[in-house]
């Protein structure tokens, strides 16, 4: 992994959790984090990730190397979004 890869968030948001089988038989973690006011709008990304997730394993042969997956929306983040190892970041 590419050390430009790693991030790190410390915060008070609040998350919604599932878990998804990957190709190779495992549960894996997913967790959406945003503000305790904006958790209710994160259901949306909680749905469509797994499904995101089956389809790249399809796609690529391989299946999820990790076992969790983050995502958390951030406010007035200037990339716009980012995909970091084990963290997706977004607005």
């Amino acid at each position: 992994m590419s050390t430009y890869l790693v991030a790190y968030v410390l915060s008070d948001f609040q998350s919604l959790e599932t878990t998804y089988l990957s190709k190779d038989n495992v549960n894996k973690t997913i967790k959406v984090w945003a503000r305790p006011e904006f958790i209710s709008k994160a259901s949306y990304a909680l749905n469509i990730t797994p499904k995101l997730l089956d389809y790249y394993e399809d796609v690529f042969g391989v299946p999820y190397a990790l076992d969790k997956l983050d995502l958390i929306a951030i406010p007035d983040f200037a990339s716009g979004a980012m995909e970091n190892w084990g963290l997706i970041t977004f607005r």
